[in-house]
C-alpha cells in the first residue's frame, strides 16, 4: 500500500465519523455538564437556553474533531524519501546525501541484520535513486512517489504534464461536486466562500506545481513534507473545514436555512400582488376624472376620446390581422385572371360613362 492510498483510507474513516460522532459527543457532554449543576437550574429542553448551550458544545466538539482529521490525515502520510535519507526537505547537499546513503545502507543492509531489513533497504535504495537525479526529484516532489513509475517520461516537462492530470480531476471533479450539491439544495452554508476558496486553494496548487519556488505557508508547519503532501494536507483542511461549518452553521444561523418553496403559494401571492395593483390603478384613475363628473360637456367629449382611444389602440393590436388581409388581395390581384377580370370590369365602366 502506498503512503497515498494509506492517507486516503485514514481520510475515509474520520469523514464518516462527520455524519454522527460530533453531535453524540455533544449530547454525552451537555447531559454530563447538567449533571454536575443545580437540577433547579437545568433548562428544560425545547428552551432557547438549552439550545444555545448545544451550539456552543457542539461547535467545539466539531473544531476539536476537525483537528483530530487533519493531525491523523498528517501522520498517515508516513514517511518520505527524505525522511528515510534523515536529510531536510530542500536544503540538502549532495555530499550529505552521499554520505547519508552509506550510513543508511550499512546499517539496514540484509547481510549484517539479515531479512527483517530487506524491505528497508529497498526503500534506501529507492530514495537515493530518486533524490541524486534532480528531474527525478523534482517530479518526487510534486506529485508524490508514484510519478516516479511513468514510463514516458524523461524530462520535466514529461513529468508535469503526466502529474497534472491528478491536479485537472481533483478540481474538476470538486466544482461538479459543488454544482450537484446546490442543484439539489444540499450545498449548505458558505456556498459562495466554497467556490472561492477552492478557486483560490486551485490557483495555489498549480503554482506550487508549476512554479519555480516551493516554500508555502504550509510548510512553515510542517517543513518536513514534499510539495506533494502539502497540497493533499491543504485538500483535507479544504474538505474538513466545509464539512464543519455546514455542521455548524444551522445551529447558529438558523434564519438562514433554506426552506422549501411551494409552487403554489407563490403563484397564490403573486395573484394576489396582481389583484391589489389592478385595484389600485383603477383607484387612481377614478380620482383622476372625478373632476369631470357634474360636466356633462367634458364627460361627452372625454368619453369620444377615449373611445377614439380605445378604437386606435384596437386597430393597433389587429395590425397583424390587417397586414395578413392585405397581403391575401395582394396575392390574389396578382393572379392572371383575376387581374383580367377587373381590367375588362373596368373598361365597360368605361363605356357607360361614354
Amino acid at each position: 500500500m502506498t503512503t497515498t492510498e494509506a492517507a486516503g483510507y485514514a481520510w475515509a474513516g474520520p469523514m464518516m465519523g462527520w455524519f454522527f460522532l460530533p453531535k453524540m459527543a455533544a449530547s454525552v457532554i451537555q447531559n454530563m455538564w447538567y449533571r454536575t449543576m443545580n437540577s433547579k437550574k437545568r433548562p428544560a429542553k425545547d428552551s432557547s437556553q438549552y439550545k444555545r448551550h448545544f451550539a456552543w458544545i457542539f461547535a467545539g466538539v466539531v473544531i476539536t474533531y476537525l483537528s483530530y482529521t487533519i493531525i491523523q490525515f498528517e501522520r498517515a502520510l508516513g514517511s518520505n524519501h527524505y525522511d528515510m535519507m534523515e536529510l531536510q526537505f530542500s536544503s540538502f547537499t549532495q555530499k550529505q546525501l552521499k554520505t547519508n546513503f552509506r550510513k543508511a545502507s550499512l546499517q539496514y543492509h540484509p547481510d549484517k541484520i539479515g531479512d527483517t531489513g530487506a524491505g528497508i533497504f529497498v526503500k534506501i535504495r529507492e530514495a537515493h535513486e530518486v533524490l541524486v537525479d534532480p528531474i527525478l526529484r523534482v517530479a518526487y516532489d510534486r506529485f508524490g512517489p508514484e510519478i516516479t513509475a511513468c514510463p514516458t517520461c524523461k524530462t520535466t516537462k514529461d513529468y508535469v504534464k503526466y502529474g497534472i492530470n491528478d491536479f485537472r480531476a481533483f478540481y474538476s471533479g470538486s466544482y461538479a461536486l459543488l454544482f450537484l450539491l446546490g442543484m439539489v439544495g444540499k450545498a449548505g452554508y458558505g456556498r459562495y466562500w466554497r467556490y472561492v476558496a477552492l478557486t483560490y486553494m486551485a490557483a495555489w496548487e498549480f503554482s506550487m506545481l508549476v512554479g519555480p519556488k516551493q516554500a508555502s505557508f504550509v510548510s512553515y508547519v510542517v517543513p518536513h513534507r514534499t510539495t506533494y503532501e502539502q497540497t493533499r494536507i491543504v485538500r483535507q483542511i479544504f474538505v474538513s473545514v466545509f464539512v464543519a461549518i455546514n455542521q455548524i452553521g444551522p445551529h447558529f444561523l438558523p434564519s438562514t436555512i433554506e426552506k422549501k418553496v411551494d409552487i403554489k403559494d407563490v403563484i397564490k401571492k403573486a395573484s394576489e400582488l396582481n389583484d391589489e395593483i389592478i385595484a389600485s390603478s383603477v383607484e387612481q384613475l377614478q380620482d383622476s376624472f372625478d373632476v369631470f363628473r357634474d360636466d356633462a360637456e367634458c364627460m361627452t367629449q372625454l368619453r369620444r376620446q377615449m373611445i377614439g382611444v380605445l378604437t386606435d389602440s384596437l386597430i393597433a393590436a389587429s395590425q397583424p390581422v390587417f397586414d395578413d388581409a392585405r397581403m391575401t388581395v395582394y396575392k390574389r390581384i396578382k393572379n392572371p385572371l383575376i387581374q383580367q377580370y377587373y381590367d375588362e370590369k373596368r373598361a365597360l365602366s368605361r363605356l357607360e360613362n361614354i
